[in-house]
C-alpha cells in the first residue's frame, strides 16, 4: 500500500523547507517593513504580545502531533492499514475538542489582557485584535490532522510547498490591503482565511495521495496505542509548557516591564534572528521522519555517525549566521527601518548567546523527537521555566533588556547540562558523558574565539 521510501526523499524535505523558509521570510520582512510604516512600532509591539498569548494557548494541543506521528512509523513501514486509520480517526476526535478548548481559554483570558498590554495602541480595540488572532490559531486546527499522515511517509516537502505558496500569498495581500488601508483588522483576517484555505488544500492532498483516508470502516484504537499516546502527551505537555516560557514569553515580559513600544523595537532584531533560526530548524526538522526509521534498527555506531554529521553542519550554520549579524544586523536595521531602532552592543550579545544555543540544540532535539523521547526528561522542562522566569524578571529590572535573554540563556543550560547528555548522547549513541563535555566545550570555545574575531573585524573596518 505504501511505497518504500526513496532515498531522495530527506534531500527533498529539506531542500523544500530551506527554499519555503527563505522565500516565506523575505516577505515577511517586506511585510514588517510596510506594517511599521502603514500603522507604526506601537501596533507592531501590540500584535507581537497578543500573539505572543495566544501562543501561549497552543500547549492545549498537548503534543498529540507528535506523538501520533511517532506512533505512524511502525505501522507504515509493516502497513498495518487498520492501525493507520484508527490513529488518524484518534487524531481527528482529538484535534476536535482541542479546538473547542482552546477557544474556551482564549476567552477565559480577555479580562486579564490589561495587565499585560497596561498601555493602550490609539486606534486599535486590542480585545478585537486578540479576538481575531484566537480565531487564526483555532482555524489553524481544522481539517488538519491528515497532515501526519504526510509528514510520517516522508511526504513533509508537499506540507512546505502548500504552506510557501499560501503564506507568500498572504503577505502579499496583507501588504496591498495594508497600503491601501491602513486597517489592522483586515490584515488578521486574511491570516485566518489563509489558514483555512492551506488546510483545506492538504486535507485534499492527502485523500487524494492515500484513498485509505476515505475508508468510513474504521476500528476503535488499540487501548495499549492509546496508552503509549497518553504517556507521552503528559511528557510534551510538560515539553509544549517550557517551550512557550522560554522562547514566547520574552514580548510579554518586555511588555509587562519595560513597555510595548521596546517590544517593537526588539521585533526588528527578533525577526532577523528568527529568519535564521527558522530556516535551519525547518531544514533540519524535516530529516526527523528518515532519523525516526533509522532509528528503528538501533545501529548505535552509524546513529552517532550520522547525528555528528548533522550536528557539525549545525555549528558551520552557527558560525556563519553569527558572524553575519554581528557585522549587518545593525546596519540592516538603520537602513531599513531607521537609526532610532538599533539597540546597544551588550543587548545584541545577550541575543547571540541564545541564538548560539537555540540553534546548537536542533541536531539534539531531531535525534531526541525521533526517538520519542518525552517521558524520560519531562521535569527537565519545569525546572528550565521556572529558571527563565524568575532570572529574566529579577535581572530585567537591574539591567532592562538585555536580562531577558540572559534569563533564557541560563535557563536552557538544564537541557546541555542535563538532558542532553543523559536522555540523547549516551542513551542513543552509547558514548559517555566525559565525551559529550569535551566535545561540546570545543565547540563553545571555537565559537566564543570566531565571535570576537568578527567582533574585532566589525569595529577595524567601522561598520
Amino acid at each position: 500500500m505504501f511505497k518504500k521510501f526513496r532515498k531522495t526523499a530527506p534531500a527533498k524535505n529539506s531542500v523544500s523547507a530551506f527554499i519555503g523558509n527563505v522565500t516565506s521570510i523575505l516577505t515577511k520582512f517586506v511585510l514588517q517593513k510596510v506594517f511599521i510604516d502603514s500603522l507604526g512600532v506601537e501596533y507592531l509591539g501590540l500584535n507581537g504580545v497578543l500573539t505572543n498569548i495566544i501562543s501561549a494557548l497552543s500547549i492545549v494541543e498537548l503534543g498529540i502531533s507528535s506523538a501520533i506521528i511517532f506512533n505512524l512509523y511502525e505501522p507504515i513501514k509493516t502497513n498495518k492499514i487498520d492501525v493507520i486509520k484508527s490513529l488518524l480517526r484518534f487524531y481527528r476526535k482529538a484535534y476536535y475538542i482541542i479546538a473547542l478548548i482552546t477557544a474556551g481559554i482564549g476567552v477565559m483570558l480577555l479580562p486579564f489582557l490589561h495587565f499585560i498590554v497596561r498601555e493602550p495602541v490609539p486606534g486599535v480595540n486590542m480585545y478585537i485584535a486578540y479576538n481575531l488572532i484566537l480565531a487564526s490559531t483555532i482555524a489553524s486546527y481544522v481539517m488538519s490532522y491528515r497532515q501526519s499522515i504526510l509528514y510520517a511517509t516522508e511526504q513533509g516537502h508537499i506540507i512546505t510547498r502548500i504552506q510557501t505558496v499560501t503564506n507568500v500569498i498572504t503577505v502579499l495581500v496583507q501588504i496591498l490591503l495594508l497600503l491601501l488601508t491602513n486597517n489592522y483588522y483586515i490584515y488578521l483576517v486574511i491570516g485566518i482565511i489563509s489558514q483555512l484555505a492551506k488546510n483545506f488544500c492538504l486535507y485534499k492532498i492527502a485523500e487524494t495521495r492515500h484513498p485509505i483516508l476515505r475508508d468510513k470502516d474504521i476500528k476503535r484504537l488499540d487501548k495499549l496505542i492509546e496508552k503509549d499516546i497518553f504517556k507521552k502527551m503528559r511528557a510534551i505537555f510538560i515539553h509544549k509548557v517550557s517551550s512557550f516560557v522560554i522562547f514566547s514569553t520574552d514580548n510579554i515580559i518586555i511588555s509587562a516591564f519595560i513597555n510595548v513600544s521596546t517590544v517593537g523595537l526588539y521585533s526588528n532584531y527578533h525577526m532577523i534572528f528568527s529568519a535564521v533560526e527558522t530556516v535551519f530548524t525547518q531544514t533540519i526538522k524535516a530529516l526527523t521522519p528518515t532519523v525516526g526509521n533509522m532509528l528503528v534498527d538501533k545501529n548505535t555506531d552509524k546513529n552517532f555517525k550520522v547525528f555528528s554529521k548533522v550536528r557539525n553542519v549545525n555549528f558551520a550554520v552557527v558560525l556563519i549566521s553569527s558572524a553575519g549579524i554581528i557585522l549587518f544586523a545593525d546596519l540592516f536595521v538603520k537602513l531599513w527601518y531607521g537609526s532610532e531602532y538599533v539597540l546597544s552592543g551588550f543587548t545584541l550579545i545577550t541575543l547571540l548567546m541564545v541564538h548560539f544555543q537555540r540553534m546548537m540544540r536542533e541536531s539534539f532535539a531531531v535525534f531526541k523527537e525521533a526517538a520519542g523521547i518525552y517521558h524520560e526528561d519531562r521535569f527537565v522542562p519545569v525546572v528550565e521555566s521556572l529558571l527563565n522566569i524568575v532570572v529574566s524578571v529579577l535581572l530585567v529590572q537591574w539591567i532592562g533588556l538585555p536580562g531577558v535573554f540572559i534569563g533564557t540563556f541560563v535557563s536552557s543550560l538544564a537541557l546541555w547540562l542535563y538532558s542532553y547528555p543523559k536522555f540523547v548522547y549516551t542513551k542513543l549513541f552509547g558514548r559517555t558523558y566525559k565525551q559529550y563535555f569535551g566535545e561540546m566545550l570545543l565547540y563553545c570555545l571555537i565559537y566564543l574565539a570566531v565571535m570576537l574575531l568578527v567582533w574585532l573585524v566589525k569595529g577595524w573596518v567601522g561598520i
